[in-house]
């Protein structure tokens, strides 16, 4: 379970801060401003206040370029299942001895993108789930059946 952590921001109210000392938030007028945003100079108090990046931006500003996609502490990475069990796929391919191990990562990858494409409704993605899952698995059961012929064959004699 996430826990954040508590923020301990002292708020000075601009009464306190006297008359030429403090200039109030853009947000709070009641609170004395202790900073401003570096993207647009918006004075803002320590609740509004944003360290990003190595900015310090309001609220506002955080969240426009969290949504073009310009922060890069904002962006959400999602892991592409499909491609990790394509290329498990293909290694096991090549490294025939373990390609038992490999395709059972490739069988997990692909329900993992599996349940993943129906969630998102992606019904292009959902087939190319299916057949890199169908094919892992099928790489799994070949691999499986190739070991156990080959140790059977050298402990027959």
């Amino acid at each position: 379970m996430f826990v954040p952590p508590v923020r301990r921001a002292h708020v000075l109210q601009v009464a306190e801060a006297g008359p030429s000392g403090a200039s109030p938030c853009a947000a709070h007028p009641a609170n004395a401003s202790v900073t401003s945003c570096e993207r647009c100079g918006v004075f803002m108090c320590a609740l509004c206040r944003i360290d990003s990046d190595g900015q310090t931006l309001c609220p506002v500003c955080f969240e426009r370029l969290t949504a073009d996609g310009t922060l890069a502490s904002g962006r959400v990475v999602f892991r592409d299942y499909t491609r990790m069990a394509s290329s498990f796929a293909v290694v096991g391919l090549l490294f025939w001895p373990l390609a038992i191990v490999l395709a059972g990562c490739g069988v997990y990858c692909g329900v993992r993108a599996l349940r993943e494409k129906r969630k998102t409704g992606d019904s292009e993605g959902l087939v190319s789930a299916w057949v890199v899952t169908l094919f892992c698995a099928l790489q799994w059961i070949g691999s499986t059946v190739l070991v156990v012929a080959i140790a059977g064959s050298l402990f027959r004699d």
